[in-house]
């Protein structure tokens, strides 16, 4: 589905006449969703069991409150590299994903949550300084998360059963105001934090 001509989601929904524009969510044939105009959505972006994605882009959207990426099976790439702040990010159950990027993403207010997402080798935050709650479960990464610019979490931190999972590298985590939860990687020799 290609959405080139919309550049927000307010378009969208006067163009279709609905309360709120249709987030690409259950549709079994939809194999690809690229918006390259689109720059806002009012609300929160869903991406959920969509059989057949492969890929998502939407290399312009730089204003959304939250992004939801669950339950899409053969995804195998999200590009969202304008998006700068968030209220929550879940990425999870995207068996096929490989690959994201989120590289201007700098603060989430509230949770990220990276699950079950067996096929990626690498988590990057490269611009990533505070979170309001960080958990990477099941993520089964094998390099390094990069989160070199990560300096407060407002809440919990929380990494555990990232089987593959060899080393874990904080450089700029100076605070976490709740819990740090890190259990069950089986492959963890080293972590690093100032």
């Amino acid at each position: 589905f290609d959405y080139s001509d919309w550049n927000d989601f307010d378009t969208c929904t006067s163009s279709c006449g609905l309360d709120s524009c249709p987030a690409p969510a259950f549709n079994e044939a939809l194999a690809s969703f690229s918006a390259p105009a689109l720059a806002h959505v009012g609300g929160h972006l869903w991406v959920d069991n969509n059989d057949a994605m492969v890929s998502f882009s939407s290399p312009k959207l730089a204003d959304v409150d939250g992004v939801w990426v669950w339950g899409n099976e053969v995804l195998s790439s999200l590009a969202l590299p304008s998006v700068t702040t968030l209220k929550f990010l879940g990425l999870g159950s995207n068996h096929a994903m490989h690959s994201f990027d989120l590289s201007a993403l700098a603060t989430v207010t509230g949770k990220v949550e990276i699950t079950q997402l067996p096929s990626l080798t690498e988590i990057g935050f490269p611009s990533l300084t505070a979170v309001g709650y960080l958990e990477l479960v099941g993520a089964d990464m094998v390099l390094t998360p990069n989160l070199a610019a990560l300096t407060h979490v407002n809440g919990t931190l929380h990494i555990s059963s990232n089987d593959s999972l060899e080393a874990l590298s904080l450089p700029a985590l100076t605070e976490v105001s709740g819990d740090v939860h890190m259990h069950h990687n089986s492959s963890l020799s080293s972590i690093s934090w100032p």
